[in-house]
């Protein structure tokens, strides 16, 4: 990556800046300036391009936006650049607070190909992009192409402790203790699980097994001979199954022949009396039969029955209603004259009417918003001329008072910018006394972690010295004991013979007596439990044994005065309390000069826009005068309310007269209609009453002559015998003759089946399959609970192997896995071990290979002299050490005693292989800038020319590289210089070349 054009847009010092990093030739090149000019800041606007981030990490993107930008001004910074052959162009603006918003305005960021297309847009977008582009990040380039300054010789001068840091950072070697960790993890979870693993095992043995666990494939052979044995009385109980289901199916179909044979005999009783009171309802269904009869005849008269009531009905509906039309066409004919009389007096009115008309018309031409309100646009601009009087007054008081404070404010942008690099130095110094204060209270942390861990190992270890001892004092008793004893149990037990007579007590055996060891139960316990406790002791001691090697070794050699630590930190946030006061006193100072000045010239546009306004004012209020006077005159009226007044009364009165008018012609036209459909309806009522006499002479003959027929029927109950259900009936009946022959037909076949007609008892049958039955299920209980026992102890079996065999992997693997934490650790020989960890390891490695790099550039530079080595030792206080060997003295030497010019030069030689290393560890970071932040002012003439002549070196591979420094003598050497002046606070670049 090498920079071509940088700009920048209230950066810092710089308003409007562009720095074209092409005039340069590619060649070494020098920014000069003042302090506090903004050399820098060139640096952190290059950095903040490809990453939204200062120079150092120290500081915020936000500290770059320059102090005299508005709220209104953008801080912008555009980069182009090539990479690996193509032109890139990033444009980011940053985030920033207005002074008058609480919430921030975010910024913006986007990155174009050499074509002008944009491949992304966004923030964060922007950042992960040139990450992967560059394949570094934010933190790696400060590494590779930045020397920041206060950074130069940190990594030459520091301890041990801090070196690693350093290194550490740089070299991301902290995944190598997240190796061990990973690893040591790993083995106590496998322990973990291997001890959970011994306990599941254990239990599940125990539960199949009454003898204590002292060898996992004895206690698993046991149990499969007991298995075996429970497969043979399973098999057993099946055959004895087999017969009782014979026996029960025999008894079961003789009892279900006997059932049989009763339910027929009791269903033919049953038949026999429901035959017979069926037979008993015959006088009933002769009754129904004759009524049957009757209703059939009366269903030829029931239409003309019905017709005629209807017709009767509605003779008399017909009746009433011709009498209530009559009288409502006499209403209606009432109401037409009065109608009529009315409108006549109505039209007799319209000729004044007209007239009122004619006026109205006149006074609408000034019935608009205008004149209504012609009084309040007076007033209001009468009052608006005065209030911009008084306006003006005032405006021209506040820029007089504003103009006298502007010309007593002094404050300038270099004295805050002077403020900020010493309160930047005083938060450097202040960081590093806060972190070897946390460092001093976590080493003493670790210390008292120590003595507990040792502590409890202590007690461990006293508590496993008693359980040993009581162990073997169990043990020798146990051993103790007379083997003649054992031996003449034996010997008995071999004479007994089942059925036969003890040759002792003369007691027939009826099974072999339990074998049990001369060891009780009790001692059993006693003895398993301590040991037990002997292997907990024993890994809890190798726990903490570990805890406390990884301990010791964390533990730094480095002592810290912590009294002297809090005295230098007191004084210095003293004096940071110092500068951020003086520090707020200027922003306020600058930032109140601002606010006049903007004051002032808001201040003076008002006075311009407040004047024009007057003018315009007085013409307005000129013509508006003009318009009340000529509506006096043409109306007669004073004002608009007496206006609104008179059109309101014209208006009603004409209104009301053309809505009276218009009812009274719509009530005679309804009038008339309605007349008019009454004379229809009228007409029709009275030709409907006689086409009804003329029904009823026809239907009420017929209907007398049939009731004259039958004396049970009149016009009483006619319709009662018409509402009867002939069909229900008629079903009845058939019904009734239909389950007669029903029930006769299977009484008599339920005779013919039966061969007596008694009743057989199944009682004792019933019992005796009962008793089969109950049988039946206490085997099949048995042999289920044999069967699913036996499926459980062969699972378990199944179980019980893989578990044995998972067991002894995992011990293996734990015991690799111990060995191998310990090596990682670097305590594979014990507490006393000097082998490194694994971390240290691969720093001293990188360290070494750092030095190998910068000891090419350092022997040129001092002509053979200087070479730097590190201490030959892995102990680790001393491991990370540099030491100068002095070839012309043949001795090593501390750094220290290295002079300021000899310090720099090995701080750039070391510095310079740093940045090397770091890429190319990397790989794929392509980095053709070097950018120095550091000055060369230790350094006489010979001792300059050579570190000129390596950065010349580096140029001339292919690198970009920039000096910030304020060495005269640089300006005279370097033919490339880009110059930041100042000016009214504001600063300014300038290249010149030896072209130029």
């Amino acid at each position: 990556m090498k920079p071509i054009k940088l700009q920048m847009e209230f950066i810092g010092p710089y308003k409007n800046e562009t720095i074209d990093f092409t005039r340069l030739n590619d060649s070494l090149f020098l920014i000069s300036g003042r302090t506090g000019s903004g050399k820098s800041m060139i640096f952190d606007a290059i950095t903040y391009a490809l990453f939204a981030t200062a120079s150092t990490e120290s500081r915020g993107g936000e500290s770059l936006r320059s102090q005299f930008a508005s709220d209104d001004e953008l801080s912008k910074v555009n980069l182009d650049f090539y990479h690996r052959g193509k032109q890139y162009r990033i444009e980011r603006t940053l985030t920033y607070k207005k002074r008058t918003n609480k919430n921030p305005t975010t910024g913006q960021a986007a990155i174009y190909n050499d074509f002008g297309e944009l491949i992304v847009s966004g923030l964060q977008e922007v950042s992960k992009y040139v990450e992967e582009l560059l394949h570094m990040s934010a933190r790696q380039f400060r590494q590779i192409a930045l020397l920041p300054q206060g950074e130069f010789k940190k990594l030459l001068t520091a301890n041990t402790k801090d070196k690693e840091e350093i290194l550490k950072t740089l070299f991301g070697t902290e995944r190598f203790n997240d190796v061990y960790k990973s690893i040591y993890k790993e083995y106590k979870d496998k322990d973990n699980r291997r001890q959970l693993l011994y306990k599941e095992i254990e239990t599940q043995l125990l539960s199949v097994s009454k003898e204590p666990v002292l060898e996992f494939n004895t206690s698993l052979k046991s149990f499969k001979e007991k298995i075996e044995q429970d497969k043979h009385v399973l098999n057993k109980k099946k055959k004895e199954i087999e017969l009782v289901e014979l026996d029960i199916e025999k008894l079961s179909k003789a009892i279900q022949e006997d059932e049989q044979h009763n339910e027929r005999l009791s269903e033919f009783n049953k038949t026999n009396v429901a035959l017979s009171e069926l037979r008993a309802q015959s006088d009933e269904i002769k009754e129904t039969e004759r009524t049957l009869q009757l209703v059939n005849e009366l269903s030829k008269i029931k239409e003309v029955f019905h017709l005629e009531k209807n017709v009767t009905v509605k003779l008399r509906q017909s009746t009433k209603q011709e009498e209530t039309l009559t009288n409502d066409l006499n209403s209606e004919e009432a109401k037409n004259e009065l109608v009529t009389n009315e409108i006549k007096a109505l039209k007799e009115k319209e000729t004044v009417i007209e007239r009122q008309r004619e006026h109205l018309s006149l006074l609408n031409k000034y019935d608009t918003a205008q004149y209504k309100n012609l009084d309040a646009s007076i007033l209001n601009t009468e009052e608006e001329i005065k209030e911009s009087e008084d306006t003006l007054k005032t405006v021209n008081s506040d820029i007089s008072l504003k103009e006298k404070e502007l010309e007593t404010n002094d404050a300038s942008i270099d004295v805050l910018n002077t403020l900020k690099e010493e309160k930047h130095s005083i938060q450097i110094a202040i960081n590093d006394i806060k972190r070897d204060i946390e460092m001093q209270k976590v080493e003493e942390k670790k210390i008292k972690q120590l003595e507990s861990f040792i502590q409890q190992k202590e007690k461990l270890s006293e508590d496993l010295a008693i359980v040993i001892k009581d162990k073997e004092s169990i043990v020798k008793q146990f051993n103790d004991i007379s083997l003649e004893t054992n031996e003449a149990i034996n010997h008995l037990l071999s004479h007994l013979e089942i059925g036969q007579p003890c040759p002792v007590c003369q007691t027939v055996v009826e099974t072999y007596p339990e074998h049990k060891e001369v060891m009780d139960a009790e001692t059993k316990d006693r003895l398993t439990e301590l040991m037990n406790r002997e292997n907990e002791c024993t890994k809890d001691i190798d726990r903490l044994t570990i805890h406390i090697e990884a301990t010791e070794s964390n533990i730094s050699d480095v002592k810290y005065d912590g009294d002297q630590l809090r005295e230098d930190f007191s004084k210095l946030e003293f004096k940071l309390q110092n500068i951020d006061e003086q520090l707020k006193n200027v922003s306020e100072q600058l930032e109140r000069k601002e606010k006049l000045m903007s004051d002032i010239n808001e201040l003076k546009d008002s006075r311009l826009k407040t004047s024009e306004a007057l003018t315009y004012k007085n013409e307005s209020l000129k013509n508006l005068t003009q318009t009340k006077e000529s509506f006096i005159a043409e109306t007669g009226l004073n004002d608009y309310t007496a206006l609104e007044e008179k059109i309101t009364l014209l208006t009603d009165s004409v209104n009301l007269h053309e809505r009276s008018l218009k009812e009274a012609e719509s009530k005679r036209q309804n009038i008339e209609l309605n007349i008019a459909k009454l004379h229809t309806e009228l007409s029709s009522v009275k030709d409907n009453i006689e086409s009804f006499h003329r029904d009823l002479n026809e239907y009420t003959p017929k209907v007398e002559s049939f009731l004259n027929t039958y004396d049970t029927v009149d016009r009483t109950n006619i319709e009662a015998y018409f509402k009867i259900d002939d069909e229900a009936l008629q079903q009845t009946v058939d019904t009734f003759y239909s389950k007669v022959r029903e029930l006769e037909i299977k009484s008599n076949t339920l005779k013919e089946s039966l061969t007596t007609f008694e009743a057989i008892d199944v009682t004792l049958k019933e019992k005796k399959l009962k008793e089969l039955e109950e049988q039946k299920r206490e085997l099949q209980r048995v042999i289920t609970e044999t069967e699913y026992q036996l499926n459980s102890d062969e699972a378990l079996i199944e179980k019980l192997t893989d578990s044995i065999n998972t067991y002894n992997e995992d011990e293996k693997r734990v015991r690799e896995l111990e060995v191998l934490a310990k090596i990682i650790n670097g305590n594979s020989e014990g507490r006393n071990s000097t082998h490194p960890t694994l971390s240290r390891f691969v720093l001293i490695h990188y360290l070494e290979l750092i030095l190998v790099y910068a000891n090419r550039r350092l022997t040129e530079m001092t002509n053979g002299r200087y070479e730097l080595r590190r201490k030959d030792t892995f102990n680790a206080a001393d491991a990370l050490i540099i030491d100068v060997f002095d070839h012309f003295n043949n001795e090593t030497r501390n750094i220290a005693t290295l002079s300021g010019g000899e310090t720099f030069q090995a701080s750039l030689a070391l510095s310079l292989s740093l940045s090397e290393v770091i890429q190319h560890e990397a790989g794929s970071i392509n980095m053709d800038m070097l950018l120095i932040d550091e000055g060369f002012g230790t350094l006489d003439e010979e001792t300059l020319n050579t570190a000129i002549n390596t950065l010349v070196d580096l140029q001339t591979k292919g690198k970009m590289v920039g000096i910030i420094s304020h060495v005269e003598a640089l300006k005279t050497r370097l033919q490339n210089i880009i110059y930041v002046e100042t000016e009214n606070e504001r600063s300014m670049t300038n290249i010149v070349t030896y072209l130029s």
